[in-house]
């Protein structure tokens, strides 16, 4: 009798793709396979933003394997790669060099993780996480910045998202847009979907975030920051992914 055809993620999508698809959930320790295309999906609700990511996270793999470098722990180059790229589609418009910028951070996100992890990860055991991001991302802001790229046009609002404005409580409405800005994500559905991958991943770090969450709510309201704006959107998401890389 004929063997079973292969189902196995790896052989199906190819190594490159699987490494690529794995290192979306990656970044936050996650494991379940479903979790990584939820949180492409949730990217994609912009999809010029989506798609910089996709392209900033096969420019970093790429970039390893021509360079023959070794595989990082949680292939966290490429994960700042796909985060790089997300940085990039959401602060520019869609144009012939901002997708130059992308591909200039997909391979400054390998070359960046390589140096932080020869500095740093190997002498004194600290992680990389998203250090690339932030040390690459301000050189690339400002790059873009002084060739006047034109700003990013944020998309209308899909008829979900809609919906979910009109149903949903403000409190939950908050903590779904600042669960979605940790893909760079930040409406209704997209934390949905981000939410979906946590809880897939795990329902103890699901848990987290929502303490998380209410814990840095109750902090600023107590500083007397209005709720519900930008400022409190964004502590909210800072307090939820350093949740989730310390309890992942």
């Amino acid at each position: 009798m004929a063997p079973p055809a292969p189902t196995d993620e790896s052989v199906i999508l190819g190594p490159f793709f699987h490494t690529l698809l794995k290192a979306y959930g990656s970044f936050l320790y996650f494991r379940a396979p479903q979790s990584h295309w939820l949180l492409v999906a949730a990217t994609l609700f912009n999809p010029a933003v989506g798609i910089m990511g996709l392209l900033g996270g096969i420019t970093s793999l790429a970039s390893r394997r021509l360079l023959t470098l070794p595989n990082q722990v949680y292939d966290l180059d490429v994960v700042n790669g796909v985060l790089l790229g997300l940085m990039v589609g959401t602060f520019f418009a869609p144009t012939p060099a901002s997708v130059a910028l992308t591909l200039m951070a997909g391979l400054l996100a390998t070359l960046v993780s390589r140096l932080i992890h020869s500095a740093v990860v190997l002498p004194r055991g600290l992680p990389i996480l998203s250090s690339p991001l932030f040390i690459v991302g301000v050189g690339l802001f400002a790059v873009g910045r002084a060739l006047a790229l034109p700003w990013a046009i944020p998309p209308a609002a899909n008829p979900l998202d809609l919906l979910f404005y009109q149903e949903l409580p403000t409190p939950v409405l908050a903590w779904l847009i600042s669960m979605g800005q940790i893909y760079f994500s930040p409406t209704p559905c997209g934390g949905l979907l981000v939410g979906l991958a946590i809880l897939l991943s795990s329902r103890r770090l699901f848990l987290v975030i929502i303490l998380a969450h209410a814990v840095v709510r109750m902090e600023l309201s107590l500083l007397g920051v209005i709720p519900y704006s930008l400022p409190a959107s964004l502590a909210g998401t800072a307090a939820m992914l350093t949740a989730l890389m310390t309890g992942g």
